[in-house]
C-alpha cells in the first residue's frame, strides 16, 4: 500500500470559487485534502504544492469520507453552494448534499474525534424576500424563505445538535476572482462586467435601488482562516461587508472604471423584475467576528471591481 501524507484539513468542495481560493492561502503552512467531483482538477494541479492532495468523489460517500476523516484535525464544508438557482436546477443533489452529506460528515467527525468542523452557510438563512429588523445577527430566529436558505438551514441544524465543535459562518454576496477562477460563475457583478467587456447594455432588473451587501473573496477567505485558529468552541459568525450598495451604484463603478480604462460609456438597461429578483434590504451585522477575531474586510468594492477588470480574460 502506497505511503500517503497525513492530511490536517479536509475540505469539502475544495475546487470552488471559495474552496480553492482557501487552499491557495493555506497549502505552504497546511497539509490539505480536497474533496470535489475534480472538473477543475487538471488546471488546479498547476497552482497547488504537494501539501494539497485532490480526490475526486462525493460528499455522500460513506466509505470514502471514512477514509478520509479519519487523520484530519479540521474539516471545512463549503460544498452545496451555487445559490437558490443552482438547487433549483437540481434538487435531488442539493438535498443529498447538504442534508445526507452533512449528516454523514458529521457522524464521521464525531467517530473520529475531529477537533473543529467549520460549516459555510448563507444569509439566505435569515430570509431572502421578508424584510426583517436591522441588523441581522447570529442570534436572531432563521426564518429561509427559499430553497437553497432553507437547505442550509436544515444543514446548520444537523452541525447545531451534535456533539461537535462547530463554527458556522453566514456569507453575505462573495464576489472577486482568483488564480482558478479569473472570471467568477454566475452573479449581478460578473454579469454586469461581461456585459460591459462585451459592449452590450448592463441588465438591471427593476428600478436598481436594491440594495445587497457585496463582500470580496479575499475578505471571506482571511475571515475563514482566522476561524480556524481560533481556540474557541461552538460559534456562528455572519461575514458580510457591513455595507450596502444599490444595483444601480454596482453599475456606476463599473461604468466609472470602463471611461477611465477603456475610454469606453457603459449603458444601462433597466427591465421589468418578477418577483424573485426583488427582495427588501437585508444588511448582517458583523460586530461579533470583528471583536472575537479582529477581522475587517480590507477591499472596498471599487478596488475589488477594478481587480476583477484588469484580471478579466480577454482575447488578444
Amino acid at each position: 500500500m502506497n505511503k500517503e501524507i497525513s492530511p490536517k484539513i479536509l475540505i469539502i468542495g475544495g475546487e470552488g470559487f471559495i474552496g480553492s481560493s482557501l487552499i491557495l492561502a493555506l497549502q505552504d503552512k497546511d497539509k490539505i485534502i480536497c474533496l470535489d467531483k475534480g472538473s477543475r482538477y487538471s488546471e488546479f494541479k498547476k497552482l497547488i504544492n504537494n501539501n494539497v492532495k485532490l480526490i475526486k468523489g462525493d460528499i455522500t460517500n460513506e466509505a470514502l469520507l471514512d477514509n478520509l476523516v479519519r487523520n484530519c484535525y479540521a474539516i471545512i464544508h463549503l460544498a452545496g453552494g451555487g445559490g437558490n438557482s443552482a438547487c433549483l436546477n437540481d434538487p435531488i443533489w442539493a438535498v443529498r448534499t447538504h442534508v445526507l452529506g452533512t449528516h454523514l460528515l458529521l457522524e464521521k467527525a464525531l467517530k473520529y474525534k475531529v477537533k473543529k468542523f467549520i460549516f459555510i452557510s448563507s444569509k439566505f438563512v435569515y430570509t431572502t424576500f421578508h424584510k426583517r429588523d436591522f441588523l441581522l445577527k447570529e442570534n436572531m430566529r432563521l426564518e429561509p424563505d427559499d430553497f437553497y436558505g432553507t437547505l442550509k438551514k436544515v444543514a446548520e441544524d444537523l452541525v447545531l445538535n451534535s456533539e461537535i465543535n462547530y463554527f458556522i459562518l453566514r456569507l453575505a454576496n462573495v464576489y472577486g476572482n482568483s488564480e482558478l477562477y479569473p472570471i467568477q460563475e454566475g452573479g449581478a457583478v460578473n454579469n454586469f462586467i461581461k456585459s460591459a467587456f462585451n459592449k452590450e447594455k448592463l441588465q438591471i432588473y427593476g428600478s436598481g435601488k436594491q440594495r445587497i451587501d457585496y463582500i470580496h473573496l479575499k475578505d471571506v477567505v482571511k475571515a475563514i482562516v482566522l476561524v480556524l485558529k481560533k481556540n474557541s468552541q461552538r460559534e456562528i459568525y455572519n461575514i458580510g461587508s457591513g455595507k450596502l450598495i444599490q444595483i444601480e451604484g454596482i453599475a456606476k463603478i463599473i461604468n466609472d472604471i470602463f471611461r477611465d480604462k477603456f475610454k469606453q460609456e457603459v449603458k444601462i438597461k433597466k427591465i421589468p423584475a418578477s418577483s424573485d429578483k426583488i427582495w427588501p434590504d437585508h444588511l448582517m451585522s458583523t460586530k461579533k467576528i470583528k471583536k472575537d477575531l479582529d477581522w475587517n474586510p480590507k477591499i472596498s468594492l471599487k478596488r475589488g471591481l477594478e481587480k476583477m477588470i484588469n484580471n478579466y480574460p480577454t482575447k488578444k
